[in-house]
């Protein structure tokens, strides 16, 4: 199995291979690292992500490693905050959480630097950046079964957002696409409001919504198609 330089120390385990023989993954691609800031910079974790042809190998630091599959992936929650220390920024928190068709769940959390916030210590960001590739691959794969489902008729379940070809579900009912603003994400938080109200109709945390690509992109194409 190939080795890199950047990753000396990071190969994956025997208990990985079998892992991913087991799951029929194929070749190793890369293997990725979970870090955290300390005080000044970014350090492993000792949670490593394998990632193979066909899926990847989840090896925690003080737990079995775990093999999934891309094809039998059913969602993926993703959420990212920005932490700042005296108005300076130190860097962004992720999570992921990425469930399998037979439900067994695996998480992810660290920390990485923003590459737009200018100067500092990077980190590795390749963990985030490959957690947000599945998220949207997972969605874009699921996203024909949904618009059927909603073409039929039926609701759509997004942790605490409920949305159909009617509109999205409020505490005071189902409030029309005609009467509902843009969607708002920002800074860890997913924000619907009601044309005309300051107050949120419905505010969560972007990490409880599965599958955030699809839900943003069914989101747009129902408001947009309102009727006039």
């Amino acid at each position: 199995m190939p080795q890199r330089g950047k990753d000396s120390g990071r190969e994956p385990s025997s208990e990985a291979v079998h892992a991913a023989e087991a799951k029929a993954l194929g070749t190793l691609v890369d293997t990725l690292p979970a870090q955290k800031r300390g005080l000044v910079k970014f350090k492993d974790t000792g949670h490593l992500v394998h990632r193979f042809e066909q899926g990847f190998v989840d090896v925690p630091a003080a737990s079995a490693p775990r093999a999934l599959r891309y094809d039998q992936i059913s969602w993926v929650r993703q959420g990212y905050v920005r932490q700042y220390v005296n108005h300076f920024y130190r860097q962004t928190r992720f999570s992921f959480a990425i469930c399998s068709m037979d439900r067994a769940v695996v998480q992810w959390e660290g920390g990485f630097y923003d590459a737009d916030t200018g100067p500092g210590d990077r980190g590795d960001p390749r963990l985030p950046a490959f957690g947000r590739q599945l998220a949207q691959v997972v969605s874009e794969a699921r996203l024909p079964a949904h618009r059927t489902a909603l073409a039929d008729g039926k609701d759509l379940v997004f942790g605490a957002v409920v949305i159909s070809r009617q509109g999205v579900r409020g505490k005071d009912g189902v409030v029309p696409w005609s009467q509902v603003d843009p969607l708002t994400v920002d800074n860890g938080v997913t924000v619907v409001r009601r044309t005309g109200q300051r107050r949120p109709m419905i505010s969560v945390y972007s990490a409880s919504i599965p599958n955030l690509p699809m839900f943003v992109t069914l989101y747009e194409e129902l408001r947009r198609a309102r009727p006039t």
